[in-house]
C-alpha cells in the first residue's frame, strides 16, 4: 500500500497519477452515481453523529415538523438549512437543493375550499 499511495520518485509519482485518471474515466463511462437529495444527507449525517429524529426538534422547531421534513411531506426552509448547515457542519449547497415533497401545498393556509381567502393573505 505504500508502494501505491506513496510514490518515491517523479516516475512512480506519474504513473500513480496516470492511474488515478484511468479509474476515474473508466467510473465515469461505467457507474452512474445519484447525488444524495437534501434529505438523504441529512439522515446521513445524524447516523454519523448519532442523532434521533427528536435531537433535530432545536433546529427545526417542532416534532411535527422534523417528521414532515424527514418524510417528504414538508420541504426544508432557507431558515432550516441555514441551522443545519451551521450547528450539524453540512455545506450548504448539499441541503439547498430542489427535492420532491409529497403532497405539499403551500397554499393550503390561504385557500378555503379552492378559493383563495383574501381576508388571510
Amino acid at each position: 500500500m505504500d508502494d501505491i499511495f506513496h510514490p518515491k520518485n517523479k516516475k512512480e509519482q506519474d504513473e500513480f497519477d496516470l492511474l488515478v485518471l484511468l479509474i476515474n474515466q473508466y467510473e465515469e463511462a461505467n457507474y452512474e452515481i445519484e447525488e444524495a437529495d437534501p434529505i438523504q444527507v441529512l439522515k446521513l449525517k445524524m447516523k454519523y453523529l448519532n442523532l434521533k429524529q427528536k435531537d433535530l426538534i432545536k433546529y427545526l422547531g417542532s416534532k411535527s415538523t422534523v417528521s414532515k421534513v424527514l418524510s417528504y411531506h414538508a420541504p426544508l426552509t432557507l431558515k432550516h438549512v441555514w441551522i443545519l448547515s451551521q450547528e450539524l457542519d453540512i455545506p450548504i449547497q448539499a441541503l439547498a437543493k430542489p427535492y420532491k415533497v409529497e403532497n405539499w401545498n403551500f397554499m393550503k393556509k390561504f385557500t378555503r375550499k379552492g378559493k383563495i381567502n383574501i381576508a388571510s393573505a
